[in-house]
């Protein structure tokens, strides 16, 4: 008997325990940038684009359609920057996140020009 009254208080204290322990900052914040990327001359969505939050460590990379989701974001101003094989960078400024909006955007890239130089013999 004794052991099941020892087991009941400690099945009860992990479970207040674990209600209370704290949640981060970021899981707390609703905000997100979303969009989608597109070849500016075909008008295709790009698949595996890197976008990333400039100055930071997140990054999202494009799905099948060309759409891309950072979540868990605060409110404020952030930089984007766009990158992909064979196209320019591109770099996105005072993107504004406020209240528990979303942010949509639509990103077109301009292929790069890639200049060969040389003879082959």
């Amino acid at each position: 008997m004794k052991q099941i009254i020892i087991f009941a208080l400690l099945s009860s204290f992990f479970s207040v325990v674990h209600a209370v322990e704290p949640v981060s900052e970021a899981a707390k914040s609703n905000l997100s940038i979303m969009g989608k990327v597109s070849d500016i001359q075909s008008g295709e969505y790009l698949t595996g684009v890197k976008v990333k939050i400039e100055g930071t460590d997140i990054v999202a990379y494009t799905d099948f359609d060309g759409e891309f989701k950072i979540q868990h974001l605060k409110p404020g101003n952030y930089s984007i920057l766009v990158e992909y094989i064979s196209y320019n960078t591109e770099k996105l400024e005072k993107i504004s996140l406020a209240g528990n909006s979303e942010g949509g955007i639509n990103i077109k890239l301009k292929p790069s020009t890639v200049s060969l130089k040389g003879s082959i013999n």
